[in-house]
This record gives structure tokens, sequence and C-alpha cells, in this order.
């Protein structure tokens, strides 16, 4: 274990960062007053409140457009290009709203009703306009409310342009088990300093009695075994609770080659579970036989698993995901983690038993 590679390289993998640009926006919080229009049907109008841009209609409009309200422009777009727009608001009542966008220039444009939630929070509102073929100068953004009686207030209002690179699939669960559903710990916990590992009234609980003087005193084996793929990317993600804030090093590798990637990171203590991540980008280890070590020689007291998965970034593309597998195997292992063959002699654990091979 004591030669697996560190991982250097963790920076947060943005996952189809390149496949969304921000192409206009405005938020409402910081402007200072309304410049734009509001057309004014039924004694609309449109002012900026303790809160954004206080859109108000005091009757119902005859059509979506009594009143209609520029909330944002002027801004250029790509011909062919998708597009989206999202607008942070709260809306007075249930009911229908109509978004535009479009182009004074021509005066053509994409628009849908969408059926709203009144809501004393601000949610987002989105409008989806695939394959743009209206005007690309001179833009706008319409909030169309007239089936909307009382104050809309809109805080923020941006278009974003979702075409370039094709953005990878959804992110896929590879392996994953949950300890709540576990009767009994069959796995390995290497065992130092009198640490030990089994299921509790929440999940897998990993007791260290006394600091050790490396991260893997003890390491604790919390999901095994599932395969990867080369050159891919993945997380993982475990739902824990730490007994103090400290030192908490997490390791994926394989038992094939005994290359695996590891971080140490910082964590809180809490009372509550929390997320756990290790980023694995651009995997290189072996691809068969992978495990998820815990090394806990510097977190005294008991740590308590909830979940564990491995997920691979953008999508897998032939992984069978596994789910709540057994991590008991006959893969034999030497007190460093080490695996060894059938001819190694001295102390041995195997399927969660130490044993002495003579």
């Amino acid at each position: 274990m004591k030669k697996f590679f560190t991982l250097v390289a963790m920076a947060l993998m943005a996952v189809g960062a390149n496949a969304q640009t921000l192409v206009a926006e405005i938020d409402w919080t910081t402007q200072d007053a309304y410049t734009g229009w509001c057309s004014g049907e039924n004694g609309s109008s449109a002012a900026i409140g303790a809160e954004g841009l206080e859109i108000s209609v005091p009757a119902e409009g005859s059509v979506y457009w009594e009143p209609q309200t520029i909330i944002l422009q002027p801004f250029d777009l790509e011909e062919d290009a998708s597009y989206k727009v999202v607008i942070t608001a709260k809306v007075p009542t249930s009911g229908e709203l109509q978004l535009n966008m479009g182009s004074w220039d021509d005066g053509v444009s994409q628009q849908q009703v969408l059926n709203v939630e009144a809501s004393n929070d601000f949610q987002e509102i989105v409008l989806d306009c695939p394959d743009w073929e209206a005007n690309t100068t001179n833009n706008h953004v319409l909030w169309q409310s007239g089936k909307l009686v009382g104050t809309s207030i809109i805080k923020k209002v941006e278009v974003w342009n979702m075409s370039g690179d094709t953005p990878p699939a959804g992110d896929t669960v590879i392996s994953e088990i949950d300890w709540t559903t576990q009767d009994a710990y069959t796995g390995w916990c290497s065992g130092e300093n009198g640490s030990s590992a089994a299921i509790g009234a929440e999940g897998l609980e990993i007791t260290v009695p006394a600091e050790g003087s490396v991260y893997w005193e003890p390491q604790t084996i919390i999901l095994q075994p599932f395969d990867l793929e080369e050159d891919a990317s993945y997380k993982v993600v475990i739902t824990a609770k730490v007994p103090t804030s400290g030192e908490l090093q997490l390791n994926m590798g394989s038992w094939d080659d005994g290359v695996s990637q590891q971080q140490v990171l910082n964590v809180e203590g809490s009372d509550d579970f929390q997320e756990i991540v290790l980023e694995c980008p651009d995997w290189e280890a072996n691809t068969t036989n992978n495990h998820v070590l815990w090394q806990s020689g510097k977190l005294v007291g008991t740590s308590i698993i909830k979940k564990v998965q491995v997920i691979q970034i953008g999508g897998a593309t032939g992984i069978k995901a596994v789910k709540n597998e057994s991590i008991l195997n006959n893969t034999r292992f030497n007190l460093a983690g080490q695996k060894v063959n059938d001819n190694y002699k001295g102390v041995i654990i195997q399927n969660g038993k130490k044993f002495i091979q003579k």
C-alpha cells in the first residue's frame, strides 16, 4: 500500500463545461431603475423593488402578452445553435406564463406557454429554444404575464448557448453498496491498534481506538469488487459521519496490479451524515477487481459509513452497474494490505480473517 501512487491532479472536473456558454444575463437585484418597456395593459407596471424587478398585473388580460415586459435585451445569437433562457423568479399565483425570445430586426421569435407554480421562494423558469432560426442580432426576452394576476419578481435572467461540443451522457453509478441494508460486515479491516469494523444501527461502524502512525493504520474495505474503464473519469462518493475533524485518506485501486489513486482529505467532525468525495480523473490503473479503502488511521473514534458509490463521470459505455455486492472474496493480503499469492509465508488476511501460513 505504501507504494500506491498518490493522485496529484485532483481538480474538480466540470462535466460538459464546454457544452454551454452564457450569452447574456442581467441581475435585477443590482439595477437602480427599470428603463425597459412594459406594455401597460390593464394598468400593469414594472419597477425595481426590494428583491428585483417587480411586474404587477392588476387584472387578467385577454391574451398572454397583455401585458408583456422586456426583461433582457439586446444580445446576439448564432444561427442554428440551441439556447435556453433561465429566469430566476417568484410568481404570485399558479397559472400559465408565456416566455418569448426573439429579434426586433425581423419580428421572428420562439415562445412557449409554461405552467408555473406559485411560491414564496425563487424558482428557475426555463424556455428551451433549440435550433435557432430567427435573426441573430438585436434579440430580447419577453415576460408575457397576462394570465398571472398579482406581482411577479424577476431576480435574474440568463441566456445560455447549449451548442458546442456534444456533452457526455449523464453520470452513471458503476458500483454501490448501502451499508444500512447489510446484516454483517464480511470484508476486511486491517485491525491496527485494536481497530474494528462491524454493522451498527446506522451503517458500517469503523472504530479507531488510537491514532496510527500512517493513514492506512487501519484501512478498511468499504466496497469491492467492481470493474472500471481505462482512461475514463470517476468519483467515489461516500455518505458518512466522522467522529472528529481531521485527515482521512481515501483510496481506489485494483488488487490485480496494486496500483491506485488516493487522496488525503480534510473532513469535518459532525453528528450529521455528509458526502465525502474522491476524484479519480483519467483512470490509468487496472480495470478489473477494484476496491475502495477507507484509511482512517488519523481519525480516532467511530466513523459510520452509510453508502458508497463509484460514479463514472459522463456515463458508462458498457459496464453494468453492480449494487449491494458482497465484498467477500478469496483474495489474500498481508498486513500492509498488499495482495499475496498462495506461497506467501507469514500473517495472511483472507475473507476478513487472520491466520499464519508457515
